[in-house]
């Protein structure tokens, strides 16, 4: 529904169900963020989808957290007047334009 506006988190899990969905998010240009090995207690979901490559990042649990507020405060910045770099500002402009913000 949102295409590039979607923002899917695959976090630890079992099976490869999220794969699927993950994909199609992809496949739409939405952004699919993977949690790594290390700090999942079962690496099955966010592994397929790591080792399908369409993550665009594996990250750790709270590198994800950070990433997500990252990506939600430069859609808030979009209206304001602070300054930000051409490719920051053309990311923000396009998520905020698909309802993430």
């Amino acid at each position: 529904m949102y295409g590039a506006g979607t923002l899917a988190l695959v976090l630890t899990g079992m099976g490869s169900d999220g794969l699927d969905g993950a994909r199609e998010v992809y496949e739409r240009g939405g952004v699919v963020l993977a949690q790594d090995e290390a700090t999942s207690a079962v690496w099955g979901m966010p592994g397929r989808v790591s080792e399908a490559g369409i993550a665009r990042a594996t990250l750790p649990l709270d590198a994800i957290a950070r990433e997500v507020n990252q990506r939600v405060n430069a859609g808030r910045l979009v209206g304001s007047t602070v300054a930000l770099p051409t490719s920051e500002m053309t990311r923000s402009r396009r998520e905020v334009a698909h309802g993430l913000y």
